[in-house]
């Protein structure tokens, strides 16, 4: 029997339960709603030994932490970057001419895994010091978006394959070793992973260790999707709204999920946003003010900060960022002078600090007072 299934707010609240365009008017708000509470940001924009395009980010400790970088004009090149004094200063630690890196796992401070546009994945157990190529996966149409260590020695690849509007899962249990291709080598018949990816491209991954449930936003640009998994049955929530979630952030009893619709330069520019709150045990489309395309977020205790990116014809502000420090309840877009083509990742380092990268080697340090 299949148990792919519509996702229902019963199911999401038992699983969080367990644990516990700029031409918008959000610069003048409305009147009827409640303030955004005022904080500064300070931004800081740290010097990096590149000027690749800075895909994600990841600290395995308050000090050491990775950025993986890429672009594919006007050939491929990515390379690898590491800090050991809470991101300071960083060093090259590898480079490549061949493909260029879209994600990193940290372990622990010693274990590392970054996955590639063209299906090679790249394992450190040192470090960083030595990395171990495996290329399995690699010029099969395997083009992996996201990796995330869950439990014990298990990881989870996601991304699209070939040119289809179809997804792909990789799963290993012994650090990144080997992999499975979990629709290809199915062993688990309750799970259908054929119609689960069907029209669906997963683009992130996050794991709820009291529950032992994996979340993965994605879906198409017309129609996004979150699936989870849990206790062998996969539910899934699909607001019909014509975009695709490209990151996801949760704590405890929250998730919230940002997306677009892949448009640029047509004046039909979309982004959004969607939370999922175990105390009302419901979805909530939020209204963050804007139109502009999301295409990441991170949260801390009540702090959220979501980045995107400028419409199109909005040359003059500060690439779009905007933050709440009410859980969501309420937005403001952070001014600031940096322009980068839009924004890749931002990830929270504390309640207080975050990082947003960008293009050209852009790194900025964002600090909440």
């Amino acid at each position: 029997m299949r148990k792919l299934k519509l996702f229902t707010t019963w199911a999401l609240a038992f699983l969080l339960l367990a644990s516990c365009q700029d031409s918008s008017p959000a610069d003048h708000p409305d009147p009827g709603q409640p303030a955004p509470p005022q904080v500064q940001v300070q931004f800081n924009k740290i010097d990096l030994p590149t000027e690749l395009p800075l895909r994600k980010i990841q600290f395995a400790s308050s000090q050491i932490g990775y950025i993986v970088t890429g672009t594919s004009y006007p050939s491929n090149k990515g390379s690898i970057l590491k800090t050991t004094n809470g991101g300071k200063t960083w060093n090259t630690v590898f480079e490549s001419d061949s493909f260029y890196f879209n994600d990193v796992s940290c372990k622990n401070t010693t274990t590392v895994v970054a996955v590639t546009n063209n299906g090679t994945i790249l394992n450190s157990k040192d470090g960083g010091q030595q990395w171990s190529k495996l290329e399995t996966f690699t010029d099969k149409g395997y083009y992996m978006s996201s990796v995330s260590h869950t439990k014990n020695d298990e990881l989870y690849i996601v991304g699209q394959k070939g040119a289809l509007s179809k997804g792909f899962i990789l799963h290993s249990t012994d650090s990144g070793s080997s992999w499975n291709d979990l629709e290809k080598n199915n062993t688990n018949p309750a799970l259908d992973y054929a119609t689960l990816l069907h029209n669906n491209i997963p683009t992130c991954i996050a794991y709820h260790a009291p529950s032992d449930a994996l979340i993965f936003s994605g879906g198409i640009w017309s129609e996004g999707k979150v699936a989870i998994q849990q206790n062998n049955f996969w539910d899934v929530y699909n607001p019909k709204q014509p975009v695709r979630f490209t990151d996801l952030a949760m704590k405890e009893g929250f998730v919230i999920t940002v997306g677009n619709n892949g448009q640029t330069g047509s004046g039909g520019e979309r982004g959004a946003m969607h939370t999922y709150d175990s105390q009302t045990k419901l979805w909530t489309t939020i209204d963050y003010g804007f139109q502009n395309k999301l295409t990441a977020v991170a949260l801390h205790n009540q702090q959220i900060i979501a980045v995107g990116a400028n419409n199109s014809n909005n040359l003059i502000d500060g690439e779009f960022i905007i933050h709440s420090a009410d859980q969501g309840k309420t937005w403001q877009r952070l001014k600031h002078s940096f322009v980068t083509a839009g924004w890749e990742d931002v990830y929270a380092y504390d309640h207080r600090t975050f990082y947003a990268l960008g293009y050209k080697g852009l790194l900025v340090k964002l600090t909440v007072n």
